[in-house]
C-alpha cells in the first residue's frame, strides 16, 4: 500500500514571544522566533523556533540555517536543515502560509563563557547561495539576519 502525505498548510499566524517581519528576498517573511533560554550551559541543547510566511511559493528549495558566533565572528555551533525537520521543502510552500521551524543548536561544550549572537537565514540547496535580507524598500542590507544573543555561564 502506497500511502501519501500531503502537509498540513497554516493560515493563521502562529504565536511567538519575539514577533518580526524580517524579508528573504521577494518571497518569505520570518515573522517571528523563539528560544527557550538566553543563558545555557556547554553542552546544553537549543531549541530555537522560526516562524516563516510564505509571501509567495519560493522557486528554488531552500535551507534554514541558525548560526551561533563569537565575539570573533567565529561560528561555534550551527544547525542547517530542510524547514520543520526535513517534512517542508520551501517549493511546497503557498502564498500567504505559515511554517514553523525548529532547530536544535547544542552549544558545544567547551564553549568558554560569555556572549554569543545568533543569526538565521536561508540558502539554495543546489548551490549554497544565501537569500538575501532585504528592508521595506526591497534593498538588501544582508545575507542572514541576527536575532539576539545567546550567553553562555559556567
Amino acid at each position: 500500500i502506497l500511502q501519501i502525505d500531503s502537509p498540513n498548510h497554516v493560515f493563521d499566524q502562529p504565536t511567538t514571544n519575539n514577533s518580526t517581519n524580517m524579508r528573504f528576498g521577494t518571497e518569505i517573511l520570518l515573522i517571528g522566533y523563539e528560544w527557550p533560554k538566553e543563558q545555557v550551559q556547554p553542552g546544553a541543547v537549543v531549541d530555537i523556533k522560526l516562524i516563516w510566511q510564505a509571501i509567495q511559493t519560493p522557486e528554488v528549495d531552500l535551507s534554514a540555517f541558525v548560526h551561533l558566533e563569537n565575539h570573533n565572528g567565529e561560528l561555534v555551533a550551527q544547525h542547517d536543515a530542510v524547514p520543520s525537520n526535513w517534512t517542508r521543502p520551501s517549493t511546497g510552500w503557498v502564498s500567504g502560509e505559515y511554517v514553523t521551524d525548529s532547530h536544535l543548536l547544542t552549544i558545544p561544550t567547551l564553549a568558554a563563557s560569555g556572549e554569543y549572537r545568533l543569526y538565521v537565514g536561508l540558502a539554495d540547496r543546489t548551490n549554497g547561495v544565501r537569500v538575501t535580507v532585504t528592508d521595506a524598500s526591497g534593498r538588501g542590507v544582508s545575507d542572514r539576519a541576527l536575532l539576539g544573543t545567546v550567553t553562555v555561564i559556567p
